[in-house]
C-alpha cells in the first residue's frame, strides 16, 4: 500500500507540473498578438489554464485552434464564448475531449454563433442523438 500511497502521489504532482507548465505558457502567449495557429494536442489543461486560454483566444487573430486529446470534458464551456469573439478562426479541433450530452449542445450554440469557423473536428467524443440533431440544425442554418 505505501507504493500506492506513492505512485499517487507522483500522478498528483506530474498532474500539477503540467497543470503549472500549461498556465505558464498560456500567460507567455498574450504577448503573441501575431500567432495564427496554436495546437495544444495533448496538453493537460486545468479549468485556470481553459480560462486563461479562453482569454487569449477570444483577444487573438488565431486561424486554427487545436485541442484534440486534451480531455476537456466539461471545461471545454470555458472556451466556447472566446471561439465566437474571435472572428479569425476557421478551424477548431476538440477530437478525443471526452465531449457528451449538455456540453454538445453548447457546442453547438457556439458553432452556430461563430462567424468564421469552417471546419471542426468533433471525432471521438460520445456525442449522443441528440447532438446530432442540434448539430444538423446548425449546418442546415449555416
Amino acid at each position: 500500500f505505501a507504493d500506492a500511497d506513492r505512485f499517487q502521489g507522483l500522478r498528483r504532482s506530474a498532474s500539477s507540473v503540467r497543470s503549472s507548465a500549461s498556465s505558464t505558457l498560456l500567460r507567455a502567449l498574450t504577448g503573441c498578438s501575431q500567432l495564427r495557429a496554436l495546437d495544444l494536442r495533448s496538453s493537460y489543461l486545468s479549468s485556470e489554464a481553459a480560462q486563461q486560454l479562453a482569454y487569449f483566444v477570444s483577444k487573438s487573430q488565431l486561424t486554427c485552434l487545436g485541442l484534440a486529446d486534451c480531455l476537456l470534458e466539461e471545461k471545454v464551456e470555458l472556451l466556447l464564448g472566446a471561439v465566437v469573439d474571435c472572428r479569425s478562426l476557421v478551424y477548431l479541433n476538440l477530437r478525443l475531449n471526452g465531449l457528451t450530452g449538455h456540453t454538445g449542445i453548447d457546442v453547438c450554440q457556439a458553432l452556430d454563433s461563430s462567424v468564421s469557423l469552417t471546419e471542426v473536428d468533433l471525432a471521438s467524443n460520445d456525442l449522443d442523438d441528440t447532438f446530432g440533431e442540434a448539430f444538423a440544425r446548425v449546418l442546415a442554418t449555416n
